[in-house]
């Protein structure tokens, strides 16, 4: 159970007699019982780490400190990366109102990468969906400043659209892969996760359509066709995509003809 586990971790922590003197083997030691201690927490149901959130994070948050502490002793920066995570984690735990600051510092920490930040991401899930998408944002920053993280640049910007409230708050997550595609090189962009774009922009015009929004119609369909230029199977995808849209346009001019004889 958790809260076993808490106590075991908090008497072992707090313990420092039964550590190694040495601080190497001590920040080791340290290191390991928070490992143990977030291998159950995920191990265990909702339920069970919810009947002692409070303790296990502040056992937790007590420990990293005193991590951080022999860090600096030893001048060893590599655990600081880990460290900031399990902190993060152990603040998502109590919906601490101090975590996004937290991940607003995660940046200077020497050893962060992009994928500590979908680490972060992770942890927050849908609980703290702003939390999350900030990460994400983060991770994105990280991943597209350097050359060569195209399929990470893909599921984050997937990752992100995904948590968008509304059609229309996830249209600069579009507009942002269009800016990318347009720098590079033919079918860098994993190509499923480019059809996926595609597919949902065209669906979104496909529903703006239905509901008579001509306007959003035609820029979601608009940017559906703008995204598969970059596919491979550009010329199996986009007759039809063009076809959905030139009847669209259509529509539209008739209804606008309508309108005018009308007046």
């Amino acid at each position: 159970m958790p809260f076993l586990c808490s106590k075991q971790f908090s008497d072992t922590s707090s313990r420092t007699h039964d550590l190694p003197r040495q601080p190497d083997a001590q920040l080791k030691a340290l290191l390991l019982c928070l490992g143990c201690l977030f291998e159950v927490a995920d191990r265990s149901s909702p339920a069970c780490v919810a009947e002692a959130p409070e303790q296990l994070s502040k056992d937790a948050l007590g420990t990293i400190s005193r991590c951080r502490e022999l860090c600096a002793q030893l001048r060893d920066q590599k655990p600081l990366a880990l460290l900031q995570l399990m902190e993060f984690r152990a603040r998502v735990m109590v919906r601490d109102p101090g975590l996004r600051e937290v991940l607003r510092t995660t940046l200077q920490v020497p050893g962060i990468t992009g994928n500590t930040l979908l680490h972060m991401a992770d942890v927050c899930g849908t609980a703290d969906v702003d939390t999350c998408c900030e990460a994400l944002r983060m991770a994105l920053r990280l991943f597209t400043s350097q050359p060569g993280n195209y399929p990470k640049i893909a599921c984050t910007f997937r990752s992100l659209i995904v948590l968008q409230a509304s059609r229309e708050d996830a249209q600069i997550y579009f507009a942002e892969v269009l800016q990318i595609l347009q720098g590079l090189p033919a079918t860098q962009y994993p190509p499923l996760e480019l059809q996926w774009l595609v597919a949902t922009a065209f669906n979104n015009g496909i529903y703006y359509a239905r509901v008579h929004d001509t306007a959003r119609a035609e820029e979601w369909m608009g940017r559906a066709i703008a995204l598969v230029k970059y596919h491979p199977d550009r010329a199996v995808l986009e007759p039809d995509l063009q076809k959905a849209y030139t009847e669209l346009l259509g529509r539209k001019a008739k209804a606008a003809a309508a309108s005018q004889t009308e007046q």
